[in-house]
C-alpha cells in the first residue's frame, strides 16, 4: 500500500517553516485566528505562505485512531507558516507569541539521516561470495520470529521492489513532495536490518521477521510538516517506531507527537549520532524521556569512535561495517545500481534494537511496547562493568544456542560510509 498526496513543503526553496502548537482546548479557534492573522500579514506585503493545519482537519486523518479509541482532535494541533526569509519570520513569531490560542511558536530545526559520504562499499545481488554478517552474528539474530508484529520505519523511504524486501514492507507512505523513490538509500539499509528476508543467495536477513510500516518523512529538501506527519503515521501503524535520525536543536512538535503516542503504549528508538569525535552534541529525539537511545560499537565490541555518548544512552549494538541492503535503482548515497553495502553509524546500530525488541513484543503483545524495554538482553562489552555513558547497559544480544561459541572479533575497519 502507498499513499501519496499533495504532502510535503510547499515553500520555496530556502524558506523558513515556523510552526506554531495550538492549545488543546482551543485549537478550532486559534486555527482560525491564525489563518486570519496571515491574511492580514499578507495584504501588508509580507512574505508569508500558510501551511495546512499539519493535523487538524479529520479528512487527513486515517480510520486507525478511530479505532483505536482516541478522538481525532487528540494528536496535537499544529500549524505551519512559511516565511521567505528570516525577517518575515521574526515578525510572524511576534505575532504568534501574542496570540493567546498559541502554546509555542518556532523556527522548525532541521531533522536528518545523521549522514557522512565519501562513497560506499557495495556488492551487486548477482555475487556468488557470501556476505560477513557479523553484526547479526553479534546479536545472535537471523530471522528471528516477530510474526505479527508491525515496525514503524521514520526515514529516507524504502526500494519495495528489493527482493529481500519485498515481503517485510507491510505499508509505505511517503509525506514528501518528492517520488516515493527511496533517492537517498538509507531507510533501505535500515529497513534491511530489521527484517530483510534472505531471498538471494548471500542476501540479508535481518534481525527479525517482523513486518515494515515504512513513512517516508525525510527528502533531499527537509520539510518539518512532512516529518511531524511521518512521524504520527508510524505511530499509529505500529507499536515499536524505528528513527535512525536526529538533529541537535530540541522540536516541540516532534516531542509533543512522541508524548502523545507513548501514552498510547507506542515505543520510540533513535539513534544517538555520529558526532563524538565532533563536539558530542546531544541528538533529539534520542535524548527525548522514554526513547530508546541507541549507541554503536565496532567488531572488536567496542565503543565506536564516532557513537555519541550521553545520560540517556540505554544500549549499543553493532553499527561498523555492517551491510544491509540498498537500493536496486540509483540513489545519492549508491549512485550505481548495486543490492547491498557496508555502512557505519549509529542509525545502523538503531534497527538492530528494533528488530530484537520486536521479537520480545512478539510473545505475547503488550499494550505498551515500553514494557520489554527491560527484557532487551545485553552484554557487557570488554572491560566494561556497569552503566557507562557511552555504552550504556552494554551491547544488545540474544543469549547463544547451546554448543554455539562466538566468534573472535578482529579490530574494525574502517567503514567507508557513515550514516
Amino acid at each position: 500500500m502507498v499513499a501519496a498526496g499533495p504532502y510535503g513543503s510547499r515553500f520555496p526553496e530556502g524558506a523558513f517553516e515556523v510552526i506554531a502548537i495550538l492549545h488543546p482546548t482551543d485549537g478550532r479557534r486559534s486555527a482560525s485566528s491564525l489563518s486570519s492573522l496571515v491574511a492580514n500579514m499578507r495584504a501588508e506585503g509580507r512574505a508569508i505562505e500558510v501551511f495546512e493545519d499539519a493535523f487538524a482537519s479529520s479528512r487527513r486523518m486515517s480510520g486507525s485512531m478511530s479505532s483505536m479509541g482516541a478522538p481525532l482532535d487528540s494528536w496535537p494541533q499544529i500549524l505551519a507558516v512559511g516565511a521567505a526569509d528570516w525577517v518575515a519570520a521574526g515578525d510572524l513569531l511576534g505575532e504568534m507569541k501574542r496570540d493567546r490560542s498559541v502554546q509555542h511558536c518556532y523556527v522548525a530545526p532541521p531533522r536528518s539521516v545523521l549522514s557522512r559520504t565519501s562513497g560506499a562499499t557495495a556488492r551487486r545481488a548477482s555475487s556468488v561470495k557470501p556476505i560477513t554478517h557479523w553484526g547479526m552474528d553479534c546479536v545472535n539474530a537471523h530471522g528471528q520470529d516477530a510474526k505479527g508484529v508491525l515496525v514503524g520505519v521514520v526515514d529516507s523511504g524504502v526500494d519495495r521492489s528489493h527482493p529481500d524486501l519485498k515481503e517485510a514492507v507491510f505499508s509505505y507512505q511517503n509525506f514528501t513532495a518528492e517520488s516515493d523513490k527511496d533517492n537517498d538509500g538509507h531507510g533501505t539499509h535500515v529497513c534491511g536490518i530489521i527484517a530483510g528476508r534472505g531471498v538471494w543467495p548471500g542476501g540479508m536477513k535481518g534481525v527479525s521477521n517482523a513486518r515494515l510500516v515504512v513513512c517516508k518523512g525525510l527528502g533531499e529538501r527537509y520539510s518539518a510538516t512532512a516529518y511531524y506527519r511521518a512521524l504520527r503515521a508510524a505511530a499509529e501503524g505500529a507499536k515499536i517506531v524505528n528513527l535512525s535520525l536526529g538533529g541537535t536543536v530540541f522540536d516541540q512538535a516532534e516531542h509533543d507527537i512522541i508524548v502523545n503516542a507513548q501514552g498510547r503504549g507506542v515505543l520510540f528508538i533513535a539513534a544517538m549520532g555520529n558526532d563524538y569525535d565532533g563536539g558530542n552534541e546531544t541528538n533529539y529525539p534520542a535524548a527525548l524521556r522514554g526513547v530508546v537511545a541507541v549507541g554503536a560499537i565496532g567488531e572488536d565490541l567496542t565503543h565506536a569512535e564516532f557513537s555519541n555518548s550521553g545520560d540517556h544512552i540505554a544500549v549499543v549494538a553493532p553499527g561498523v561495517e555492517i551491510w544491509s541492503t540498498i537500493p536496486t535503482h540509483k540513489s545519492n548515497i549508491f549512485p550505481k545500481q548495486k543490492n547491498y553495502a557496508a555502512c557505519k553509524g549509529t542509525s545502523m546500530a538503531t534497527p538492530f534494537v528494533s528488530g530484537v525488541t520486536a521479537v520480545l513484543y512478539a510473545k505475547d503483545q503488550p499494550a505498551d511496547a515500553s514494557t520489554v524495554v527491560e527484557q532487551i538482553p545485553v552484554q557487557f562489552c570488554p572491560g566494561q562493568t556497569g552503566w557507562t555513558d557511552a555504552l550504556g547497559r552494554g551491547f544488545v544480544s540474544f543469549p547463544a544456542q547451546e554448543g554455539a561459541k562466538r566468534q573472535p572479533r578482529r579490530k574494525a575497519k574502517k567503514a567507508e560510509l557513515d550514516l
